[in-house]
């Protein structure tokens, strides 16, 4: 029996517990992502106990939406991994069962093969059995003396069956470690559409400078 797991416009955010800074811009935070830098506003702002940090997915941006604005197939920071078969790709960018998760032509990461049907009610497309299959991405800590505040909200299509099929989301720990925050395994099939929050500790922080957020 074969079945599907698909995820589709994932959006990252991180808010962290700082001080809201002052306009000089040597005191304001300077962030890196995708080989740009980028610099926090200026203005006479007064200080807030909490601040939100985008780390992808800002409202209005394809950012971590497996496309482009002008609809094109694009990772936007993914990267994935075959635990099974590492010379395998079997995570795929594109429209594939992805139309009610954002309107037709939305583009969505989806874990499987183009299967031919099993029969009349079977679709196209699935998985096989014992696969161990990872989408990854790591984002810079907004303030490594400070825990993370972390929401990811995603659309998903998934399809199940207990003991059999696990959809998780996890983060790496500074152990080396994988924390599971959210696991999918009962015998459902849908979509879900929903924010999922969690916190990561500077001790959790990862990379060779251990200033990044490992999300699985």
């Amino acid at each position: 029996m074969k079945r599907f797991t698909m995820f589709a416009s994932l959006a990252l955010i991180a808010v962290f517990a700082v001080s809201a800074l002052a306009a000089d811009v040597n005191e304001r935070p300077q962030l890196n992502r995708g080989g740009s830098a980028y610099t926090a506003p200026t203005g006479d702002f007064a200080k807030a106990s909490r601040e939100t940090l985008y780390l992808i997915g800002s409202p209005g941006s394809f950012d971590g939406r497996f496309e482009t604005p002008d609809g094109d197939a694009d990772w936007q920071g993914w990267t994935s991994v075959d635990v099974t078969a590492p010379a395998t790709q079997r995570w795929n960018d594109d429209t594939y069962n992805a139309e009610n998760l954002g309107g037709a032509g939305n583009h969505a990461a989806w874990c499987g093969a183009m299967y031919p049907p099993c029969g009349d009610l079977d679709v196209e497309g699935g998985y096989g059995n014992s696969w161990n299959e990872m989408l990854n991405f790591t984002a810079p800590a907004p303030d490594v003396g400070q825990p993370t505040s972390v929401v990811v909200n995603y659309d998903a299509n998934f399809n199940t069956e207990p003991a059999f099929d696990f959809t998780e989301l996890k983060y790496e720990r500074g152990d080396g470690g994988m924390e599971s925050v959210f696991i999918i395994d009962d015998n459902n099939q849908g979509m879900l559409d929903q924010s999922i929050p969690f916190s990561v500790q500077p001790v959790d922080y990862v990379g060779e400078d251990n200033d990044m957020i490992h999300l699985q």
